[in-house]
């Protein structure tokens, strides 16, 4: 063989080599993306799903804070208006039971005044 065959011959098997490698690189380029698509999808349904979990837990946990908050409400006024009342009721047995009281002096019998008889006209004997 001479210099310029050969020089054919390993320039048509570098070739055919290039264009191997090429169309399996192209192949498994398709396969990877085809892997990887379905793996994005995947993953933005995993990460959807996810979201919407932790949406709806979100909105369960807004409702319950906000019905312990009312709660809370109702305790705290139901305390104030307790308190209100204890106070008041402490005050009044205090003011009545600390202020002198005019002594009660025995109250004098009566003074029952009867209308007298009036007297029979005095008759006296005419002679």
């Amino acid at each position: 063989m001479d210099a310029h065959n050969e020089k054919d011959y390993v320039d048509a098997r570098m070739q055919a080599v290039i264009e191997r490698l090429n169309g399996e690189a192209g192949v498994h380029r398709l396969s990877t993306d085809a892997r990887l698509d379905k793996l994005d999808q995947t993953i933005e349904f995993g990460l959807k799903s996810a979201r919407e979990e932790v949406n709806t837990r979100l909105a369960q946990l807004d409702a319950s804070y906000h019905r312990g908050q009312s709660e809370v409400i109702k305790w705290i006024v139901g305390a104030i208006l307790a308190s209100t009342a204890v106070s008041v009721s402490t005050i009044t047995l205090l003011l009545t039971q600390v202020t002198p009281r005019p002594a009660i002096s025995p109250m004098p019998a009566p003074i029952i005044i009867y209308p007298q008889p009036v007297p029979a006209a005095s008759v006296t004997p005419s002679k």
